[in-house]
This record gives C-alpha cells, sequence and structure tokens, in this order.
C-alpha cells in the first residue's frame, strides 16, 4: 500500500560539466578514422541510459537511426556537449525536496505524486508533500565525454558504431 510517508527517496544529481572540454573540435574528431567495433565498446557506457540494440535503459533517446536522421557532425556535438541542444522530449527537471535532497530527472505524467526517472533508468515517486520545488535544470541530463571519460579516438569509434544502428 503506497503511504507518502513511508517512500524512500535518493538522490540523483547530474553534475555539471567542469570547465571547456579537453577535447578537439567536432571537425577534428570528424577527421579521425574510427573502428565500430571499438565503438561498440565504447557505447557500453551508454546503456546505462540509451537503449542499443536491445540492451541498456529508456531514458535517453534512442540511438537507432540517430546519424541518419541526425547526421554524424550532430552526433559528434550531441557527445561533446549534450547541453547545447536538447533533444526533444527530454527536458530535465530539478527537483528540490524538504530536507534538501535534489533529484534530477525527466518528470513523468501526474504531479502528486510527482515521478521523476533519473538516469540508469530508476523511477521515483515523489509524494508532493515532500517536495519545495520543482524547476527546469537547464542544460541536458546527459554527461559530456570529458565527463564520462571518453577521448577524441573514443569519440571517433563510438559514432563509427553508431553509423552501423539503422
Amino acid at each position: 500500500m503506497y503511504d507518502p510517508g513511508e517512500v524512500e527517496i535518493s538522490e540523483a544529481v547530474v553534475p555539471a560539466p567542469e570547465g571547456d572540454s579537453k577535447l578537439p573540435s567536432a571537425a577534428a574528431i570528424l577527421a579521425l578514422e574510427g573502428n565500430a567495433s571499438s565503438g561498440r565498446t565504447t557505447a557500453l557506457r551508454c546503456v546505462m541510459c540509451h537503449r542499443i540494440e536491445g540492451q541498456g535503459v529508456d531514458y535517453g533517446p534512442s540511438l537507432t537511426g540517430w546519424i541518419s536522421n541526425q547526421g554524424a557532425e550532430r552526433f559528434v556535438q550531441a557527445v561533446l556537449n549534450p547541453s547545447a541542444e536538447i533533444a526533444l522530449g527530454y527536458p530535465g527537471s530539478r527537483v528540490r525536496l524538504k530536507g534538501g535532497k535534489e533529484i534530477h530527472g525527466l518528470t513523468l505524467g501526474s504531479k502528486n505524486p510527482l515521478i521523476v526517472q533519473s538516469q540508469g533508468g530508476m523511477v521515483q515517486v515523489i509524494p508532493s508533500g515532500r517536495i519545495e520545488t520543482v524547476e527546469p535544470l537547464g542544460r541536458s541530463l546527459m554527461l559530456s565525454a570529458d565527463q564520462l571519460g571518453l577521448s577524441a579516438q573514443d569519440v571517433a569509434d563510438l559514432l563509427a558504431y553508431a553509423r552501423t544502428l539503422k
């Protein structure tokens, strides 16, 4: 039975990128030769939020057909700086709770209780009486290539792999 006072809520914060990217420009990465097999391995970091070849979480946009619809340069830009252009339907929210906890994620459906899906697909049901504020996050819920520890070659490999996802 649902008891709003007994609901356990876990903090889920997406850290903001720190400073400028250490990686080269999208144009420089596009000039690299990528290896799709290596990119498939790199993509294992992405399945925490993206469904790829039947595996992973439906949290971020599908990568199947992404390159043919959006283009290679846009893909690389999205990996380097996800906040530059947030995908339609994926506006992040910042939910501040009474007591200080914070949750970043996608708000789903109703407002009482508020349902929030966060990285890794974690879904939390938050009673409205425990919420202080809900506001736009103002940046992407996706971690940047720098935050994921990707090199320029990793991004080129990821692009080569993404091109195979038709």
